[in-house]
């Protein structure tokens, strides 16, 4: 009712508009605590667990004379009826600072990077920030920025229910539960007769939670029942007929309401007459018609169905279906499973789903209507649930294939429509109408190019299959059902990501050498970009991460999404994530695969380092931002405390759009978000991130990710490189310089000092990448095949090295060959412990001798 107050859940970004109204600021907190400022003063003014707790606050403003700021203590704040404490003493400046312009040489690295051969070999968000600086668009911030943290919340919450998802399945592998047995056992979940359907919601039953079947829609279902007419037919002749009319309104050029009645009837006749259709069918229109007129929330076309099928077809209870079809205790076991992590995940607060009863029965109506949208399914009925809503967004984004009845599959894409519906659509919503209304329509040629650049990097990040990756899955699956072979169409994309496991395991597997690398590589690059006396900055990052380990502010973090990860192949799209968390049915990785894989990340440490250097440059970064925030406000917002503030923070090292979203951040009042957003983009910018669609243009497709295996690295570092010495006076551009060079002559020094060659270890070899693994054995292979010379000898001795040998056990095709290479080569060749040790870590032996033989 318009008059009384809405039950239904609130999203986070609703919330923060309310408090927007109110001259409050909503933010959720690291440890995903909710907390309520000030807006024009910045004053923390609520703390709370829950969305909804913040909620009650804000709606709660004005309303009391005091307010309590922490515990049930209240602040007087002598302000009647106001619940928010005077602003502090001195004017505000609320217009931007005024960055100086890029330099020479950085619009030159930019024009580079945003064109379209250079969108293919540099990351997504640098390739937006270059493009902004070109043409004066806003990719960077309306499309990289507002989708990365909304995604790694959704992630984050989504990938606990995944696995859960695992345990089931693992129900039906043991059971060894056929295709056809497990869409049975989906079908046992639909499974309800007729008494079932007019039953009490309260009772769990009924087709609806939200409502009985009520009288009006019961005695429609009669009215068919005793036409005798099929509902199939009904929809059918409607849709034709509404198609019809359609096309003869666009031709006359008017609206389909103004068609002459004269020509709709002769449309109608024509058709009646083709389809053959009887007396009591067109009665059967009629009522369809009639019942399409009313919101489908008072009177539903789709529960009318229901109730006509099921009568007409002798609907039966789940015990009477089990027994029908033969089913074993494992399918039932199988179904209650998926019925009840269904359930549990709709009961969620903010997910916007109050009957998962009803979502299984829009996706099945939806599937045997084959329409192209769920709207079209149930005839364009008025009226819109947050259901329809729910499987409406799903249908149309191409996240989900409503055919395919897999209960696992269909299980997994709803719980990671769920989250996304929460925490991740609206901000996909807001990007992908910049790209399309903004980007597209008003910068010309360049727009377009730029757009569909853009486009693709949505379309990953949201998990919509990429039009090659359908077309190719199409194509292999009519192959292989004209040969009569029984395989999944996915099996490029597994044989391609076993392909990527078995490499890694192979190369870095049990190699705990490369964490150390890539530490002190992360270190390198911090020291080279932000200096101090003896990298005071560098050394306090690597304290707060330790700190930050031992009181697990990492785990929250990561289950606050904030914290992104590396897996055991390179990146993933959304499908290979819900493969790779559920398992075989999704077609994941083979169980021996993914376990050799996951054993070989963990023993090399990589994924530690990764996650250690990730929090310890966030928080530094965020505390250094902090520490600014509070002496330009203690300065009274002047412009000279900010230039002085921004430059102990190091903003001239980041990219313009950077600078102004959090400039643009703290005239708001945002502090904890402009610090939050600043460690974020420090820790992306100098580490990556590996996923949600941080890479170059084309790297996310099965062959991509094949031909660029372990070149996202280079194409991050090359990034950065290239931003270090683009960025800021010249004096500053100087400074990086000579920092960098500083930590590769230390890392020289050191290896001649202890007679270890960590050539691998030094940034600028690994920055010029040519190719994965597989590009360089093809490239091998036809060098021996068509070289000349000691071309092709070198080609055919290194393409020996591919098997592994009694004196040389490496190969890329055997997870840990690598490790064992080493341990051999330490025992046979190393002089002393240092030695020893260091090889036995994956780090060769220099020739000649070390500074240490001399001792």
């Amino acid at each position: 009712h318009p008059l009384e107050p809405s039950t239904e859940a609130k999203t986070f970004d609703q919330i923060r508009q309310e408090a927007a109204t109110n001259g409050l600021e909503l933010t959720r907190t690291a440890s995903n605590t909710f907390v309520v400022r000030d807006r024009a003063t910045g004053h923390e003014l609520f703390k709370g667990a829950t969305k909804e707790e913040a909620e009650a606050f804000i709606n709660k403003s004005g309303q009391d004379g005091t307010v309590v700021i922490d515990g049930n203590v209240p602040i007087d704040t002598d302000i009647p009826g106001n619940v928010m404490p005077p602003p502090p003493p001195g004017l505000r400046v609320n217009e931007p600072f005024d960055f100086p312009p890029n330099t020479k040489v950085g619009t030159i690295i930019d024009f580079m990077q945003s064109t379209r051969a250079g969108a293919l070999i540099t990351p997504f968000g640098h390739f937006a920030s270059a493009l902004d600086n070109i043409l004066g668009t806003k990719v960077f911030s309306e499309v990289f920025l507002r989708t990365q943290e909304p995604k790694g919340r959704s992630i984050s919450r989504a990938l606990p229910w995944l696995r859960n998802l695992q345990g089931i399945e693992k129900i039906a592998t043991d059971a060894k539960l056929s295709p056809a047995e497990l869409e049975v056992a989906f079908q046992y979940v639909e499974t309800m007769n007729l008494k079932e359907m007019l039953g009490d919601p309260k009772k769990g039953q009924g087709l609806l939670k939200s409502r009985r079947v009520n009288e009006n829609e019961i005695s429609s279902a009669e009215l068919l029942k005793e036409l005798d007419v099929g509902t199939q037919r009904l929809y059918e002749y409607i849709r034709t007929r509404n198609r019809l009319f359609f096309e003869e309104a666009r031709d006359l050029k008017i609206d389909v309401k103004d068609l002459d009645p004269t020509i709709k009837r002769a449309i109608e006749v024509e058709l009646i007459d083709s389809k053959d259709m009887t007396p009591n069918e067109m009665a059967g229109v009629q009522i369809f018609d009639f019942i399409r007129t009313q919101d489908l929330n008072d009177m539903s076309l789709y529960v009318v169905s229901r109730l006509v099928e099921a009568e007409r077809g002798g609907s039966l209870s789940r015990a009477d279906f089990a027994a029908r079809n033969k089913m074993t205790l494992a399918q039932i076991k199988f179904a209650l499973e998926i019925e009840k992590i269904q359930a549990d995940v709709a009961k969620i607060p903010d997910v916007p789903i109050d009957d998962i009863q009803l979502i299984r029965g829009f996706m099945a109506h939806y599937a045997e209507q084959q329409t192209a949208t769920l709207e079209g399914s149930l005839l364009g009925q008025g009226g819109a649930s947050r259901e329809m809503a729910f499987v409406s967004a799903m249908i149309r984004s191409g996240e989900t294939d409503p055919y395919k009845m897999n209960p696992i599959a269909v299980t997994a894409r709803y719980i990671r429509n769920a989250f996304n519906a929460v925490e991740f659509n609206d901000a996909w919503n807001s990007a992908s109408r910049y790209v399309d209304k903004e980007l597209g329509g008003k910068f010309g040629k360049d727009g377009t190019t730029a757009s569909l650049i853009a486009r693709s990097y949505l379309t990953e990040i949201r998990g919509i299959p990429a039009a090659s990756t359908k077309y190719t899955r199409m194509i292999t699956e009519a192959f292989f059902k004209k040969m009569g072979w029984e395989m999944d169409p996915n099996i490029l994309r597994t044989l391609v990501d076993m392909q990527l496991a078995f490499t890694n395991a192979a190369f870095m597997g049990a190699r705990p050498g490369l964490a150390g690398r890539d530490i002190v590589t992360t270190s390198s690059f911090h020291y080279s970009r932000f200096g101090g006396v003896r990298g005071k900055r560098t050394m306090r990052a690597l304290t707060l991460a330790t700190l930050a380990a031992k009181r697990g502010e990492m785990k929250q973090l990561r289950d606050a999404g904030e914290l992104p990860s590396i897996g055991i192949i390179e990146y993933e799209t959304a499908a290979q994530l819900e493969a790779s968390a559920v398992g075989k049915i999704m077609g994941g990785l083979p169980k021996a695969t993914k376990r050799i894989a996951e054993i070989g990340l963990t023993l090399s440490l990589q994924r530690n380092a990764y996650e250690f250097s990730y929090v310890g440059i966030l928080l530094e970064a965020k505390e250094t931002a902090l520490k600014g925030i509070n002496d330009i406000v203690d300065a009274g917002f002047t412009r000279e405390a900010k230039a002085k503030a921004y430059k102990e923070i190091g903003l001239d090292t980041y990219n313009l759009e950077t600078k102004k979203a959090f400039d643009q951040f703290i005239n708001s009042g945002e502090y904890e978000r402009a610090a939050n957003f600043l460690g974020q983009q420090t820790a992306r910018e100098i580490l990556g991130v590996y996923g949600r669609g941080n890479h170059p243009w084309g790297w996310g497709t099965t062959s991509g990710r094949l031909v660029t295996h372990y070149g996202t690295w280079p194409a991050n570092a090359m990034a950065f490189m290239l931003a270090g010495m683009s960025r800021g006076s010249k004096a500053q551009r100087l400074a990086f310089a000579t920092r960098f060079a500083m930590t590769q002559a230390g890392l020289a020094l050191a290896s001649d000092a202890v007679g270890l060659n960590i050539h691998s270890w030094l940034i600028l070899p690994g920055l010029f990448f040519v190719g994965g693994p597989a590009v360089q054995t093809a490239d091998l292979i036809l060098e021996s095949l068509t070289g000349y010379g000691t071309d092709k000898d070198r080609a055919r001795k290194r393409l020996k090295r591919l098997l592994p040998a009694w004196d040389d056990p490496r190969s890329m095709f055997v997870p840990f060959s690598y490790v064992l290479g080493d341990l051999i080569f330490a025992v046979e060749n190393a002089d002393n412990p240092i030695e020893f040790f260091g090889r036995g870590f994956a780090i060769p032996l220099k020739e000649g001798r070390s500074w240490l033989d001399d001792f």
